[in-house]
């Protein structure tokens, strides 16, 4: 889906050019853009996350029903990085838009707004909605062992979800899904990269559960490997894939090997 369908409006506020979903996210851009350019002055409060390229915060809206939302800026330092701006803000726009538009639980995009300078982009940013909820990976890291078999049994329709709507998510960890106060608000994050493909994919799905498998296990040692691999074979057989020993396989090289991005898009 391109931006301009699911952010029809275009906007500029000071030098900034903003796509936005109607008129009333305009006053929000602009604050969204003041405060991007003058980082130095965001309330420590309202900063959710920084890091090279990268800064998260939280802003109030006076758009109804909407009282905070969250600001995902990229700040692009390098003639390199200018040079490939899509593949951070407009990217992560994008596979938020389609995700929502196959029906997957994400947060909605208000907004997608970009910077320019001697004609290369130095920032980009999208305003997306506000999720209530705490990451898999804070709940799994303080639950006992009991707590912990509810909490991943309680993301298994998500990951249904993602299986069958095509959804390969890159970076499918517990930082990755947001659990809310029911099962209901559950949702995923962190779109930037995805691909989408146009049919369900049982190989590739079984590649991101082994990633994901991977980040509880290897990588933040959060739950014990049988836990995950008993956990894969209820997956397999909510979606009447257990008759595909190849999916096992592929699930156990990728719950020991972290694959690069690269192999993951590829997948």
């Amino acid at each position: 889906m391109p931006i301009e369908r699911g952010l029809p409006l275009s906007v500029r506020i000071e030098s900034s050019r903003w796509q936005v979903v109607d008129e009333t996210w305009g006053p929000t851009v602009a604050q969204a853009t003041r405060r991007i350019m003058g980082q130095e002055e965001i309330p420590t409060s309202d900063i959710l996350k920084r890091g090279p390229r990268r800064l998260v915060i939280r802003q109030e809206t006076s758009v109804p029903k909407h009282r905070q939302v969250i600001v995902k800026a990229f700040p692009l330092d390098t003639l390199r990085h200018r040079w490939r701006h899509g593949k951070y803000g407009r990217a992560e726009a994008t596979h938020l838009l389609i995700a929502r538009q196959r029906g997957l639980p994400v947060p909605r995009v208000f907004a997608f707004g970009r910077q320019r300078h001697w004609g290369l982009v130095i920032w980009n940013a999208l305003l997306m909605e506000f999720m209530h909820g705490r990451p898999l990976k804070e709940h799994l890291s303080t639950a006992e062992v009991s707590t912990q078999r509810e909490l991943l049994w309680r993301v298994l329709p998500l990951f249904r979800q993602i299986y069958k709507t095509g959804c390969n998510h890159i970076d499918l960890g517990p930082h990755a899904i947001l659990i809310g106060e029911s099962a209901a608000e559950d949702c995923l994050i962190d779109f930037q990269y995805c691909r989408f493909l146009k049919q369900p994919a049982p190989e590739t799905f079984a590649a991101q559960a082994g990633y994901f498998a991977w980040c509880l296990t290897t990588h933040w040692n959060l739950v014990p490997r049988d836990m995950v691999t008993e956990w894969f074979e209820v997956l397999l057989a909510d979606l009447s894939l257990t008759g595909l020993p190849e999916l096992r396989r592929r699930f156990l090289h990728h719950l020991e090997n972290k694959a690069s991005i690269q192999e993951r898009l590829a997948t």
